[in-house]
């Protein structure tokens, strides 16, 4: 399933591991989805990757639902923050990512 839902990028020097600072992503339709990137680009293919794995999950959990995204204009957010779309792609996702195994029947020439 294709899914697209709002996030928000926040720049921060909190964190001493990171002296140049760091850029925080959450999902606020998502609570517990949460990732971050030492430069924006590395921040956003992390929010892609959280995303993906976050809704898989969900997907794969019959007791849970998967939110309907919050409408982009209505997301709160301070100053020091944008507000941003994420895409994500379960079936793409799991093509790259799923390691289970199955068995197959195959018949090669002699």
């Amino acid at each position: 399933m294709k899914y697209i839902f709002p996030a928000i990028i926040k720049h921060t020097k909190d964190d001493k591991s990171f002296p140049n600072g760091v850029y925080e992503v959450s999902f606020p339709d998502l609570a517990g989805c949460l990732t971050f990137g030492k430069t924006i680009e590395e921040a956003f293919n992390n929010a892609q990757d959280a995303l993906n794995g976050m809704l898989w999950t969900l997907e794969d959990d019959e007791k849970q639902t998967i939110p309907k995204p919050s409408e982009f204009q209505s997301i709160e957010h301070d100053g020091d923050s944008i507000v941003t779309l994420v895409e994500a792609d379960t079936l793409e996702y799991r093509k790259k990512y799923d390691t289970k195994a199955i068995k197959k029947t195959l018949t090669i020439p002699a």
